[in-house]
């Protein structure tokens, strides 16, 4: 969610802005399930984040190789800048949802298939039940091609900004810098950038010096985690050369990530909510390291 300096500025940030539309406000229109997660999230004391966070850990099974990092949540905005273009549509042939919620996802879509739009929305809903632990708030969906939401604390809201279906270009560059450029100097946030394909708004060299440069911003105030959306290799391989950006995470699908993982114990501890965790922290050196050759700098169990 966006930090107080953000909420307070006169001037709203462009990404808050549906692309040739008009702006919206910080809490988007009053439905239901906005209304109703945030009364039941505003009073949160830090007492009850920590139950919560403990429940997730027990009920997401998180090893203690990722939980350990947790505290590195702390005070940091979460946003997710989801590629909502036309190929996210495409079927991903090895998807890594559990068969009972594939065949409820694909009863409610209609399709014999389990779309990369379909898995993204369920990771995404994991996401914002671990947000919460750290800020009752919850974090910001940034479109390529819609409206950004904000303030997104509840499964309802996830479901309700995914349901039109993914239609439009790649413009990765525009969005990134937008968010880059309404960042605060002195805040701290995460950027995942959710996606299966390249930018067609600016040249790869241009979103790569981008990604490095952070427009001007601190690197440390603005880590950016690549969560890669297809299970063909060649969809991403551009971002290969960011991996050793300062700063920088990209983690594969769930079933690529667990098979790369170098150490046989962190490998056979990797659950899905390890990997929702993983997406959210991966760039901290110790996890980004995990599916490296020389896993040196890494602390194993």
């Amino acid at each position: 969610c966006m930090s107080e300096h953000d909420v307070t500025s006169t001037t709203q940030p462009a990404y808050l802005s549906a692309p040739g539309g008009p702006q919206i406000s910080r809490n988007g229109p009053s439905t239901k399930e906005n209304s109703t997660s945030a009364s039941d999230t505003k009073y949160l004391t830090a007492l009850d984040k920590k139950e919560m966070l403990s429940e997730f850990i027990r009920n997401r099974e998180i090893p203690y190789y990722i939980s350990r990092h947790f505290d590195k949540l702390e005070r940091r905005d979460i946003i997710f800048i989801v590629d909502d273009s036309g190929s996210m549509g495409l079927e991903l042939l090895h998807h890594s949802i559990p068969k009972a919620e594939a065949k409820r996802i694909r009863r409610s879509t209609g399709l014999q298939v389990i779309r990369r739009w379909d898995e993204l929305k369920y990771y995404l809903e994991t996401v914002v039940e671990l947000a919460l632990c750290f800020d009752e708030d919850g974090i910001d969906l940034v479109g390529l091609n819609r409206k950004a939401k904000t303030s997104v604390n509840s499964t309802g809201a996830v479901y309700k900004y995914f349901q039109k279906d993914p239609n439009g270009q790649t413009p990765l560059y525009t969005r990134l810098k937008e968010v880059l450029d309404a960042h605060v100097p002195g805040t701290e946030k995460i950027i995942i950038i959710a996606t299966d394909g390249v930018p067609n708004d600016r040249s790869l060299k241009d979103f790569r010096r981008l990604v490095r440069t952070r427009a001007g911003k601190n690197p440390r105030e603005t880590p950016i985690v690549f969560m890669v959306c297809s299970d063909d290799d060649g969809d991403v391989d551009y971002l290969d050369s960011l991996d050793s950006a300062p700063w920088v995470g990209i983690v594969d699908d769930y079933n690529s990530e667990r098979a790369q993982i170098r150490d046989i114990d962190r490998r056979r501890q990797y659950s899905q909510g390890a990997h929702v965790a993983n997406v959210l922290m991966n760039w901290i050196p110790d996890l980004d390291k995990m599916d490296e050759a020389q896993c040196a700098g890494c602390t194993l169990l």
